[in-house]
């Protein structure tokens, strides 16, 4: 994918710096990287985020002390204007975040 290097350096920072924020003492994080997807997945605490509302403004999880609720708006936003797609599952234990590049 070709990006503007600051917007790519906000989503991939965003997405990393979540995953070691809420990740629970002990925890891990875990990276996939294929041609079409980036996944990252850390052992955050139950119960999941609001699938509905978590790439909203201002939304935050329970224990997000000191979070404004915009790193994963500017996610979506930033794969929006790339035509990627950005999606969230709690499964496992872990929260899963899935970047999906569509290749032509």
């Amino acid at each position: 994918v070709c990006m503007n290097d600051a917007l790519a350096s906000t989503l991939f920072g965003n997405l990393l710096k979540n995953a070691y924020l809420h990740n629970r003492a002990g925890g891990s994080i875990d990276l996939l990287i294929t041609a079409s997807h980036l996944v990252i997945t850390n052992t955050g605490p139950s119960p999941a985020l609001d699938t509905t509302a978590v790439f909203n403004r201002f939304y935050r999880g329970s224990n997000s002390e000191g979070s404004t609720g915009l790193g994963l708006a500017l996610c979506k936003s930033i794969c929006s204007l790339y035509g990627m797609d950005i999606r969230y599952d709690f499964s496992g234990e872990r929260h899963v975040f899935t970047l999906c590049i569509n290749i032509t």
